[in-house]
Parts: structure tokens; C-alpha cells; sequence
């Protein structure tokens, strides 16, 4: 028997953080969408900040 996975509808609960490093001196966070598989890798200084900008591009791309 398949148990369904439940998504939430809350982007931000979404987002899995999969990997951080720096290049160039700028950190940089790779977030999955579970939904939509969608990976974005985005620059910011915090872990919050990068989660923020992940899910403005998510909402502008995804629903």
C-alpha cells in the first residue's frame, strides 16, 4: 500500500536546504522545492535572507 506525501501550501515549508558554500566570497544556498523538485541557488549573507529569496523566485516560477 503507497502512503501519499502531503505537501504544505506554505512555500517556505517547502524549501529544503541541500547544500551552502562560497565562491568568490559570496555565500551561496541551494534549496529543493519538494513539490516541484525545483532546485534555486541563490546569494545572501543569512540562511533567513536565502530562504526569503528562494521564495519569492518559487512564487514568481511555481505554484
Amino acid at each position: 500500500m503507497m502512503k501519499a506525501l502531503i505537501m504544505s501550501s506554505k512555500v517556505e515549508d517547502r524549501l529544503e536546504l541541500i547544500n551552502t558554500y562560497v565562491i568568490n566570497g559570496i555565500k551561496r544556498y541551494v534549496f529543493r522545492d519538494m513539490k516541484t523538485k525545483i532546485y534555486l541557488n541563490v546569494a545572501a549573507d543569512t540562511e533567513e535572507e536565502a530562504k526569503s529569496k528562494a521564495k519569492d523566485i518559487l512564487s514568481k516560477v511555481a505554484t
